[in-house]
């Protein structure tokens, strides 16, 4: 039995799971009491905005109301301009579709989303209205209606029953980086590198800064004041810049130790007195300073620095004391976080490549990524022309929406196959109630019974990364 539970979600996961679900049956009995025409759009999208944290489920609410309104102005803009030249309708929608989802690809914070929407919201509204060109107006109408009010929903009751916010989850993060730090740097500073350890541990740190990009660039949708974003972010640049200081210092160490042995013994004080300061986890300045006085006493005078030993000594000493610089800021920059510390931050340590942290962008991926959706647009688009086949607009939907969903990835063609077999299941889970349950149906209080127990077991597995676009699909098809 205890095997069994352990493998159980938690408890707050089963309360984001029923959560959600009240919310989605709330929105769902808005829309149907409004009489909207698609009232499970109002309830789908509550599951798509929804998020255990605060911070992301505002800004998906937000960025997919912007990307659902331009996406819709647009199909409003092109069906009545390009309807009869159906082609020409397929080449602007493709077109569309693939120009904003390049135009996200570069951006690297939740914001993508508006532009990722808006791509495959044309395509969504502007093809079931092809053959009734009169009623995109309508179509794109409902949608926004009722798409806003899943928005307005699922914000509402995710900030008013059990919000969580992601700053302690950023603080624990960040708690976990320092301490492989630490770790990292001790190794090299008592000289004492195990290769598998250290090369586990810079995995480790590099995995956690990568991920504390997603989470500072939702901080501001949950309340975070402006100067702690701008602390977060002062310190992931910091932290990106430990690993090449720590190389640089191992470098100058090992010439020291090779070069100059008989030099070894004069530094090494000074490094047990940074191991010593390394293991206090304040941002004590009188400590550093301590620290700092030390280096400087030690440090050649200038005209010694012709001699090549005593280069090689001044330039161990510069690459230590860089680091401890550079750890005295990260350690400050913890605290003002944790503390949400709103007085101005001041660095010690400064480099030039500080001001200009930009992430690598590979257009040329992006570039093929968008011209493959582009492409799986317009084949879907002819051969539904060709065949004549009254519902072949859903192929190209589900084209231009699987394409956009995995566009970033090295090799989508994995998660696209994952896409269509779930999309494939929740057409059997929706039969399953069209035919069976819905039927027997005769109010609203017996569809929410009816709904619970899959829609909250399924919603609760949406938490976990694993299970999050398996059941997502499931939830919004069925």
């Amino acid at each position: 039995m205890n095997g069994f539970f352990s493998g159980m979600p938690p408890a707050r996961d089963w309360f984001y799971g029923v959560r959600t679900f009240a919310a989605s049956m709330i929105a769902l009995y808005i829309a149907l009491l409004m009489q909207m025409p698609r009232p499970y759009w109002a309830m789908a999208t509550v599951y798509i905005v929804s998020n255990p944290f605060l911070g992301p489920t505002t800004s998906k609410a937000l960025y997919r109301a912007i990307g659902t309104f331009v996406g819709a102005a647009a199909a409003v803009l092109f069906v009545p301009m390009f309807v009869q030249s159906p082609y020409v309708l397929v080449v602007v929608i493709a077109l569309w579709t693939g120009t904003l989802l390049f135009l996200s690809l570069h951006l690297r914070t939740a914001n993508n989303y508006a532009l990722m929407l808006a791509g495959y919201t044309l395509p969504l509204i502007a093809l079931p209205v092809v053959n009734n060109p009169l009623g995109v107006w309508d179509v794109a109408e409902a949608r926004t209606e009722e798409i806003f009010l899943g928005i307005v929903v699922a914000a509402v009751v995710g900030a008013m029953f059990w919000p969580r916010r992601l700053a302690p989850v950023f603080n624990d993060s960040v708690g976990k980086w320092f301490a492989d730090a630490s770790t990292y740097s001790l190794r090299f500073l008592s000289r004492s590198v195990q290769p598998e350890e250290v090369s586990a541990l810079r995995a480790s740190m590099v995995a956690t800064f990568n991920s504390l990009e997603l989470m500072i660039g939702q901080l501001p949708h949950e309340g975070s004041r402006p100067q702690t974003v701008r602390n977060t972010k002062e310190l992931r640049g910091r932290m990106i810049h430990l690993l090449p200081v720590i190389d640089a210092l191992d470098d100058a160490l090992y010439a020291l130790e090779r070069r100059t042995p008989e030099l070894v013994d004069k530094f090494a004080p000074l490094l047990a007195a940074t191991c010593e300061w390394l293991e206090h986890k304040d941002a004590d300045l009188e400590r550093w300073h301590a620290l700092k006085d030390q280096l400087e006493a030690l440090q050649p005078a200038p005209e010694a620095l012709d001699d090549r030993k005593q280069l090689l000594f001044s330039n161990a000493i510069y690459r230590l004391g860089e680091w401890i610089d550079l750890w005295q800021d990260c350690r400050s920059l913890q605290y003002a976080i944790q503390c949400e510390s709103q007085d101005s931050w001041r660095a010690v340590y400064r480099h030039w490549r500080l001001g200009r942290l930009s992430p690598f962008l590979d257009r040329g991926l992006m570039f093929y990524s968008a011209a493959s959706t582009v492409t799986a647009i317009i084949v879907a688009s002819v051969l539904w022309i060709l065949l004549g086949w009254t519902d072949g607009g859903s192929a190209v939907i589900l084209a231009a929406v699987a394409c956009s969903f995995f566009a970033s990835m090295d090799d989508p063609a994995p998660q696209i196959y994952r896409f269509f077999f779930w999309t494939a299941m929740s057409v059997v889970f929706a039969s399953l109630y069209l035919f069976l349950v819905l039927p027997n149906l005769h109010d609203f209080p017996m569809l929410v019974l009816a709904f619970a127990v899959p829609f909250i077991v399924v919603g609760t597995l949406t938490v976990k990364p694993q299970f999050y676009l398996g059941m997502l699909l499931t939830l919004v098809n069925t």
